[in-house]
């Protein structure tokens, strides 16, 4: 019984780190790629931007809305948006999001 609740306390907590991994990869795509060509707008405004529920709406579908509606809001961030590179860290940007989404009440560190 003992082996069993530590396999699974020590799965939960592989998941969260996991997670986490998303979260942070997300943020630095942020900050390295799209921060400039956003009006360097920091990375606790672009999350706040929308809640949890719309900015999970934007990414559906690959990131289309979320392409579509950044690039008409930020053209310079058009080309990276198109990018294969953007496609693969989607889901990170889109974990970021929703993580410190204005509905979330989390708040990221001070700098970002």
């Amino acid at each position: 019984m003992k082996k069993v609740i530590l396999t699974a306390l020590m799965i939960s907590v592989l998941g969260v780190t996991a997670s986490m991994a998303d979260i942070k990869k997300g943020k630095s795509f942020y900050m390295k790629k799209l921060k400039s060509r956003m009006g360097n707008m920091n990375g606790m405004k672009f999350v706040s931007m929308h809640t949890a529920q719309e900015w999970n709406e934007l990414f559906e579908d690959d990131a289309e809305g979320f392409v579509e509606a950044f690039t008409q809001q930020f053209p310079k961030s058009s080309k990276v948006l198109a990018s294969k590179r953007f496609k693969k860290r989607a889901t990170d940007v889109r974990d970021f999001a929703v993580e410190f989404a204005s509905d979330s009440g989390n708040v990221l560190s001070c700098g970002d």
